[in-house]
C-alpha cells in the first residue's frame, strides 16, 4: 500500500530540514541569546505533535487487529468446514454422478488458509527481526534517518546546550525505536488486511463457483431446486466481484485519508 508512505516521508523531510537549520545554526559562532529558548519552543511543539501521532496510530492499530482477526476466524472457519465436506464426501459419496470440481474447490478452501498462516507465522518473525535491527541500530547513532541516508549528526557544543540535546537525543530515539516500528506495523497489518480480505472472498467464489458447475452440468436428475440454487449462485458470483472491489475502494481510502 503505497499511499500510506506519503505521510511518513513528509514527517521525516520536516524533521530533516528542520534538524538541518538546527545543525547548521550551531556551528555558527554568534548564535542569538534566545537561540535556547526558540529551540525549544520548536522541539516542544516536535514532542507534542509526535505523541498526538502515537496516540492516533495505536488507536489505528488497535481497530485494524480487530479487523484482521475477524478475517482470520473466518478463514479458519472456512478451513474447518472444508475439511468436515472432504471427510464426509470422501466417508459417505454422493448417491448422485458428481464432478471433481466440489472436491477440488473444497480441498483448495482447506490448503489455502493452512500455507496463508504458515507464511504469516514467518512473516511476523522477520518483521520481529527487522524491528529488532532497527532499534538496535537506533541506539547506536541519534542521527535522523530515511532508509539508508544519513541526514544529519547532532553536534555536542558547550555545557549550555547540553539539556537541549538531551531532548533532541531522546526525540530522534522515540521517532526511530517507537513511532517508525509501530508506523511499520501499520502498514503491515493494512496490507494484511487486504490480503486476508482478497483471499477469503477468492475462497468463497471458487466454492460458488463450483457449485454452480455440479449444479448445471452434473444435474442429471434436472431437479428444479438444484437448479434454482445454481442460479442464486451464478447471480452472487457476478455480483461479488463488484461488492468487494467497492469494499476494498472504501478501506483503501479511509486508510489513505487517516493523518499521522
Amino acid at each position: 500500500m503505497s499511499h500510506l508512505e506519503s505521510d511518513v516521508t513528509k514527517i521525516l523531510e520536516g524533521l530533516k530540514n528542520r534538524f538541518i537549520n538546527f545543525s547548521n545554526r550551531l556551528k555558527d559562532a554568534d548564535l542569538p541569546e534566545t537561540f535556547i529558548s526558540d529551540e525549544t519552543i520548536k522541539l516542544e511543539k516536535l514532542e507534542d505533535n509526535l505523541k498526538k501521532k502515537k496516540e492516533v496510530l495505536e488507536s489505528r492499530i488497535r481497530q485494524k487487529k480487530a479487523n484482521l482477526w475477524t478475517y482470520k476466524l473466518l478463514l479458519i472457519c472456512e478451513m474447518v468446514l472444508s475439511i468436515f465436506v472432504i471427510t464426509l464426501i470422501t466417508i459417505y459419496p454422493p448417491e448422485e454422478e458428481t464432478g471433481p470440481w466440489p472436491k477440488i474447490a473444497f480441498y483448495g478452501a482447506a490448503v489455502i488458509p493452512l500455507l496463508l498462516f504458515l507464511f504469516a507465522v514467518f512473516e511476523g518473525i522477520m518483521d520481529k527481526i527487522a524491528d529488532w535491527k532497527r532499534r538496535r541500530n537506533a541506539r547506536k547513532t541519534f542521527s535522523l534517518e530515511n532508509e539508508n541516508e544519513k541526514i544529519g549528526e547532532i553536534i555536542l557544543m558547550g555545557n549550555e546546550l547540553d539539556d537541549l540535546m538531551n531532548r533532541y537525543q531522546k526525540f530522534f530515539e522515540d521517532l526511530n525505536e517507537n513511532y517508525v516500528p509501530m508506523w511499520n506495523r501499520y502498514k503491515r497489518l493494512c496490507n494484511q488486511y487486504l490480503f486476508y480480505y482478497i483471499v477469503g472472498n477468492l475462497i468463497g467464489c471458487m466454492i460458488l463457483f463450483s457449485n454452480v458447475i455440479e449444479s448445471f452440468f452434473y444435474n442429471t436428475k434436472q431437479d428444479s431446486l438444484k437448479t434454482f440454487y445454481g442460479i442464486l449462485q451464478l447471480f452472487l458470483l457476478i455480483l461479488s466481484p463488484f461488492v468487494h472491489y467497492r469494499c476494498i475502494r472504501t478501506t483503501i481510502l479511509i486508510d489513505s485519508l487517516t493523518q499521522f
